[in-house]
């Protein structure tokens, strides 16, 4: 089965390097879309004088107090999408655990229901009579 996938791929190789080519531009295009945005309010802040100290304490802060108040954005990004309580800290811990975890519970999941004893190539689990 997957040696089918393989031989379509290579004979649509042509469609698949166009495929990634489109998706690269298209990320570098939100990306500089995303920046110019970015860059609007740095400038903005930049050229209020009374608010130097409050960028200096911004741009001095410790990694902890950058990951916290990165993910109070993200909450309250999506807050604004999805509603109010759609998605709090407890939930938002719930969602990196399963991240962190899955990949080797998926890994298991495959050893021990499919008999995948060497997910992509690498050979983690010996087949043995």
């Amino acid at each position: 089965m997957n040696v089918d996938i393989w031989d379509q791929a290579y004979k649509n190789q042509g469609a698949l390097v166009v495929m990634a080519l489109l998706l690269v531009f298209i990320a570098m295009s939100v990306a500089t879309f995303a920046q110019r945005i970015s860059n609007r309010k740095i400038k903005a802040a930049i050229d209020n004088l009374g608010a130097r100290e409050t960028i200096i304490a911004h741009l001095n802060r410790g990694a902890t107090e950058s990951y916290f108040t990165s993910l109070e954005s993200v909450i309250e990004c999506s807050g604004k999408v999805y509603g109010q309580k759609m998605v709090s800290w407890r939930t938002y811990g719930t969602c990196l655990t399963v991240a962190l975890f899955y990949p080797l519970i998926a890994i298991i999941m495959g050893w021990l229901f499919f008999n995948i004893w060497s997910p992509a190539g690498i050979d983690i689990f010996r087949d043995i009579e």
